[in-house]
């Protein structure tokens, strides 16, 4: 029970200096992805694209549909953000070494993953409700569930921040940075429901749509267009909550095997 304690303590006290050296930085990150962000892609997916590709009829349908699956793109910028330092600093300082010195390495790797998980979901939140404050009438969410929502960002940032954490245990250097974001991210992202929902990609082909169903940012997308459009055309939110979790467990369970062999600890 002591020991059991003390570990909490270590981690908490590691997880509260994440935060601390994080919050330095809270301006820049601020108006970034408070800001920044949702304005760019609100004003180019909800104000100009829906104007120039579809019928007048289609603009706020569509334009709000498309600019939802950018939360793909937003939840691996942020959870790549808050993993990447763990590579270099296995390269480099080193310091995870004196971690592992106070907790066991699996534990210094799950304080990572929560780490970086809240960091995404703090900075994924203010994406969505800032775009309807900048374009309410270009933004129609009127079934919107905000609970939901937030359910669905925690999962995605938990999740992108686990499969980073993955990648970022079996990367052998800052070399393959480019090949991870160009062999994987990217084709994930393009495949992953990003700018049109998974129903359309199975109607053009099933086939693709039943390979789409293996990419975990599917689930990313389809979730936040249920919990803000309410729609039938979407997976129900059990569905992409069920396979984030499980997406989630997976690479968290990798990640710690590949760690494990690279501090060749007991």
């Amino acid at each position: 029970m002591t020991s059991t304690l003390h570990s909490l303590s270590v981690f908490w006290q590691l997880l509260r200096r994440d935060i601390y050296v994080a919050f330095k930085h809270i301006n820049v990150l601020g108006i970034n992805f408070g800001f920044i962000y949702p304005f760019m892609y609100a004003f180019c997916f909800l104000y100009v694209e829906p104007r120039v590709l579809f019928e007048p009829t289609m603009t706020l349908q569509n334009g709000s549909i498309t600019f939802i699956g950018q939360l793909s793109l937003v939840a691996l910028i942020l959870s790549f953000h808050a993993t990447i330092p763990v590579l270099f600093d296995l390269i480099g300082d080193r310091f995870i070494d004196y971690q592992c010195t106070l907790l066991h390495a699996r534990i210094v790797l799950l304080e990572r993953l929560v780490f970086a998980a809240l960091f995404s979901f703090c900075f994924m939140m203010p994406f969505f409700p800032v775009a309807k404050m900048l374009f309410p009438d270009s933004f129609d969410i009127p079934h919107v569930s905000w609970i939901s929502l937030a359910w669905i960002l925690l999962l995605a940032a938990f999740m992108t921040s686990a499969y980073h954490l993955m990648a970022t245990c079996l990367m052998r250097g800052p070399h393959q940075i480019s090949r991870l974001w160009v062999r994987c991210n990217d084709v994930m992202l393009t495949l992953g429901g990003m700018l049109v929902p998974w129903h359309v990609i199975y109607q053009t082909s099933p086939i693709l749509g039943y390979v789409a169903l293996l990419n975990p940012l599917v689930y990313v997308s389809e979730g936040a267009r249920q919990a803000l459009l309410a729609s039938p055309a979407f997976f129900p939110l059990w569905i992409c909550s069920a396979a984030m979790i499980g997406v989630t467990i997976l690479c968290t369970a990798v990640a710690c095997n590949a760690f494990k062999k690279r501090m060749d600890h007991i």
